[in-house]
């Protein structure tokens, strides 16, 4: 064992410590990182299956609404006519500053009428982490 030259307020070498301190649960980091990337790549992954879900929907609209009203009762006419009063195709993508606009614009509208008792800022609830993700064509 290396002794140090010089006394020491640090009762043992580096070396000796990392040697040492291996025992017990000094795996759980590495598998923590894993659990979490794998959390963050199902994500990803439910993100882009949810995108081409939409555009799917987008151009098969009569089976979707077929689809949902087996599973929610209610009646394909009254999903169709959803559908046709829509502002917009269904769709998952970036968020965009006319979006947050938008909002913006809606919350300020909820102020004027007294809804809100006074000034909200969105833009900090729109989350922009999955941009690069979102980007990518449907798979």
């Amino acid at each position: 064992m290396a002794t140090p030259n010089r006394k020491s307020l640090i009762p043992t070498t580096f070396y000796e410590h990392a040697r040492h301190s291996r025992r017990g649960l000094y795996w759980l980091t590495p598998a923590i990182v894993l659990v979490l990337y794998l959390c963050v790549m199902g994500a990803f992954i439910w993100l882009q299956r949810l995108q081409s879900a939409f555009a799917w929907s987008n151009g098969n609209f009569l089976a979707y609404a077929r689809a949902q009203s087996a599973e929610t009762r209610v009646p394909v006419g009254d999903i169709v006519e959803l559908f046709n009063g829509r502002s917009g195709d269904y769709s998952l993508g970036p968020v965009s500053d006319a979006v947050v606009r938008s909002h913006q614009d809606v919350a300020d509208t909820f102020l004027k009428i007294g809804v809100l008792d006074g000034p909200a800022d969105v833009k900090p609830l729109w989350d922009r982490s999955f941009e690069n993700v979102l980007r990518l064509p449907a798979a």
